[in-house]
Formats: C-alpha cells, sequence, structure tokens
C-alpha cells in the first residue's frame, strides 16, 4: 500500500495551518468552535457536458477544502458512476468529515432540491458533482440551485469545441438569465508548453468569464484520491500545487463573502 505520509507528510485531521493563521492570526491544531446558523449554506456547482474533464477531482477537492476549514461540508453526486461516493468511502473517519449524497440513485423531477432535505443541519458548503451531458432544463435547476458555477476543461480539440457548447448553454439557460451566477473556468490537466494549450489558454482568455488557474497534469490527485484524500488534506502539500490553487480558492473566498454580504 502506498505510504501516504511518507509521500505527502502528515496528512492534517482539522485546519490547515496556515489558513488558521491568516484567518485567526495564531497558529493551532485544535478544530475551530462553529456557531450552528441556519442561513441557506453555499453552494458550488461543478459542471461541463463533457466527460472526462476531472469534475469528480475538482468537487471532491474543493470539499476537502471546505472540510479542512472547519466548515460543515457536503458533496452531493448527481453522477451515476457514483465516483465521489467512492471516494467518501475510501475517506479515513478521522479526517475532516464530509457528508455524501448519492443524488444519482434518486433521480427524479425534485432531485436538484431534495439534496437539502438529507444534508446535515449544521452544512454550510454544498459541492454538486454533476454527470456528463448536463443539459437542458436539469442543467438550468442545477444552476438556479447554485451559488456559483466552476466549469473544468483539459486542453484538447475536441473539449474545447464541447466548452464552449456548454457555456454558451449555461449563458442562455433559463435560470442564468433570470437570475446571473459567478462562472469561472478552471484549465485541467494541462502540459503548458504545448501547442493545443496555448489555443486553450487562447479559447478561455477570450471568454467573458474568469479564466482563474490551470492546473498541470499530476499524479498527486491520482494518489490523493484513492485513499478519500484532496489536497488540503495534507499538511505538507507540493508547492506547485499549492500555487496553482490559490487564485481558485481566493476566487472561491471572493465569491462567497459577496454571497453573505447580500
Amino acid at each position: 500500500m502506498l505510504n501516504i505520509n511518507k509521500k505527502y507528510g502528515p496528512i492534517n485531521t482539522v485546519m490547515d495551518d496556515s489558513i488558521v493563521s491568516q484567518k485567526q492570526g495564531v497558529k493551532t491544531h485544535q478544530p475551530n468552535v462553529r456557531v450552528v446558523s441556519q442561513m441557506q449554506p453555499i453552494r458550488v456547482l461543478v459542471a461541463n457536458a463533457k466527460g472526462g474533464c476531472g469534475k469528480t477531482t475538482m468537487a471532491t477537492n474543493i470539499a476537502s477544502y471546505f472540510a479542512t476549514q472547519g466548515e460543515g461540508t457536503a458533496i452531493v453526486d448527481y453522477d451515476p458512476q457514483g465516483s465521489s461516493i467512492d471516494w467518501l468511502a475510501a475517506r479515513d473517519p478521522h479526517l475532516a468529515k464530509i457528508t455524501g449524497i448519492a443524488a444519482f440513485k434518486n433521480q427524479n423531477s425534485n432531485s436538484t432540491r431534495s439534496y437539502s432535505l438529507r444534508v446535515p443541519s449544521n452544512t454550510s458548503r454544498v459541492v454538486f458533482d454533476t454527470p456528463a451531458g448536463l443539459n437542458g432544463h436539469i442543467l438550468s435547476d442545477m444552476i438556479q440551485t447554485s451559488d456559483f458555477i466552476v466549469i473544468p476543461v483539459i486542453p484538447s480539440a475536441i473539449d474545447i469545441r464541447a466548452a464552449t457548447g456548454f457555456i454558451r448553454e449555461v449563458l442562455l439557460s433559463r435560470a442564468f438569465r433570470s437570475n446571473k451566477k459567478p462562472i469561472a473556468v478552471i484549465a485541467n490537466r494541462v502540459k503548458k508548453n504545448t501547442l493545443i494549450y496555448q489555443k486553450l489558454q487562447r479559447f478561455l482568455n477570450s471568454l467573458n468569464i474568469p479564466f482563474i488557474a490551470s492546473f498541470r497534469d499530476t499524479q498527486n490527485y491520482v494518489r490523493a484520491s484513492e485513499h478519500g484524500l484532496g489536497l488540503a488534506d495534507f499538511s505538507q502539500r507540493d508547492p506547485k500545487d499549492k500555487l496553482e490553487w490559490q487564485p481558485m480558492l481566493e476566487w472561491i473566498e471572493l465569491q462567497i463573502r459577496s454571497k453573505q454580504k447580500k
């Protein structure tokens, strides 16, 4: 079995030191005492109609980040493959807790909203992991149910064309036109010194939506996911991973602060 501690260093079972120090001005290994609020949780939609673009990796790592911040976190898996639920099944119970909802087992006309009946009352962050082929009224319902949208895209001609169509459908959806939501695009599994990445970069920069981060093609995500881990669960992380995720996390926190001010 892979020795995770040897590869990455100790695993965090509470909050990341650097984030605690930013928020509280001190470093501690004690979990925060949180006041449970009945406010609506922040809901993040990770979506792209194209399969194989890294939606589950993105969703599980965002959920891991929220959980290590001390947030009551749930991940709602709408993908029939159930990869996020499998990831949670492999997760050590001593790690920051994440609740899993296997929404794909109960798909119906109200399924995009019924998750709220099944998450713990102290849930403050919800991440939606979505299936390939997402479109039409189901996509519109998920947009309506979410606070902001993250769209991962990988560098290939097929994926760029598919992303163009998906982003167009998001922008033209009934839910988005009636209530615009923040959207960000992430370039995933990239090799930066390639022509196709340069093409992807030009495409993403041409959009009238934020292109906020590029994640390199690395086995760190694969090794972590095998054990139900996200990068945020490690106290010692690859500096390249931290650098790549920083703009993504800053954008997420900006959207949360903006939402909570309303």
